[in-house]
């Protein structure tokens, strides 16, 4: 899943595309909220009364913030929920975050658009 939107900068004379991780998380029934946690800790999927919520830690940046929803969903995804998860389950859940976020489509009209300059294209994203 994949819900990107164009948002125009005028400023910069650009369009930011951007994935609606939260739209995403409705749409997968989960709930997402935003917790003081301590550590290490950006964010957790858990399972209540069988509904999904997905805590992020509110200091993240926004960026941070997208990237650790998305990350979590793909745990939804893969179906790891409440399960001690492995380091290639991790690797994997950031694989799917980064595709979520960053739909290829999306990639190559921006590459088409502007150029393959990756810190450009970077803050496009």
């Amino acid at each position: 899943r994949s819900v990107s939107q164009s948002r125009y900068d005028p400023e910069n004379n650009v369009d930011h595309y951007v994935s609606d991780v939260v739209g995403i998380a409705k749409e997968m029934g989960a709930k997402v909220l935003k917790y003081d946690f301590e550590g290490k800790i950006d964010g957790v999927i858990v399972r209540i009364g069988g509904r999904p919520y997905v805590g992020i830690d509110r200091r993240l940046s926004e960026t941070d913030a997208r990237f650790t929803v998305a990350h979590e969903l793909a745990h939804l995804e893969d179906r790891t929920v409440g399960m001690a998860c492995t380091l290639i389950a991790e690797r994997r859940a950031d694989k799917i975050a980064r595709e979520r976020l960053i739909p290829e489509r999306d990639l190559f009209r921006a590459i088409g658009d502007y150029g393959g300059d990756a810190e450009f294209l970077a803050r496009l994203f």
